[in-house]
């Protein structure tokens, strides 16, 4: 199957070298593939590109980058693909930073999660919601409350505003560490800062009031 999207890349070639061929009809050739869960084929379409000195646009490579990191076992792929592709012409934006950030995440590499963060500043780029919020998540998974609240500090600080899915990753933590006060405390701010909380919220404090024994809390 590989070797006969290769020859139709060649066909695409020819018309584009011949026939002046819009050169954006390669950027939806690898999209399609990448649509279709064929990865090792973009694979092998990326590396055809190469040879005649086309280069992807950052949309069909990030597309390529959150196919990689729905899947846990090629996290670490999606990794490698993000330090290849800038040596071949491809320039990453926000985006591709969350992706990857998500995916460093996956693995259980925190404080690599964390310098990407640092590193997307340095590169001149303005981390978002997401971005902090995924390192908050990965934090939460290791208990770090400490630096949870350092992070939701600095967000505030750049006027970035924590969403539903950032203290819910908080009050889950403060659930499973039996901190319900804390908990309950983190609710009430989601409260003040106009945040809408899901069912997902809902149903971890009620849960955590339960453990605990404190039916009237939980009702």
């Amino acid at each position: 199957v590989t070797d006969s999207f290769v020859q139709f890349f060649d066909l695409l070639v020819y018309t584009y070298k011949d026939w002046g061929s819009d050169p954006r009809v390669f950027d939806v050739f690898f999209q399609v593939l990448v649509e279709f869960g064929m990865l090792r084929e973009a694979r092998k379409v990326f590396e055809k590109m190469l040879n005649y000195g086309l280069v992807l646009s950052v949309e069909s490579c990030n597309l390529y980058l959150d196919r990689l990191s729905k899947d846990c076992n090629q996290s670490a792929t999606a990794v490698i693909v993000f330090r290849e592709f800038p040596q071949v012409g491809v320039c990453w934006n926000v985006s591709s930073y969350n992706i990857v950030i998500h995916c460093v995440c996956q693995l259980g590499r925190i404080i690599e999660a964390h310098h990407l963060l640092l590193l997307m500043e340095l590169k001149g780029y303005t981390p978002d919601v997401i971005s902090y919020s995924t390192v908050i998540n990965g934090y939460c998974r290791f208990g770090e409350l400490e630096k949870v609240w350092k992070l939701i500090e600095e967000m505030k600080r750049k006027g970035l505003k924590p969403n539903s899915y950032t203290y819910g990753t908080i009050i889950l933590l403060l659930c499973r560490t039996c901190k319900l006060t804390e908990a309950e405390e983190a609710f009430r701010e989601m409260i003040r800062q106009g945040i809408v909380p899901d069912t997902v919220v809902y149903t971890t404090l009620i849960d955590g009031f339960c453990k605990q024994g404190n039916i009237r809390a939980a009702s």
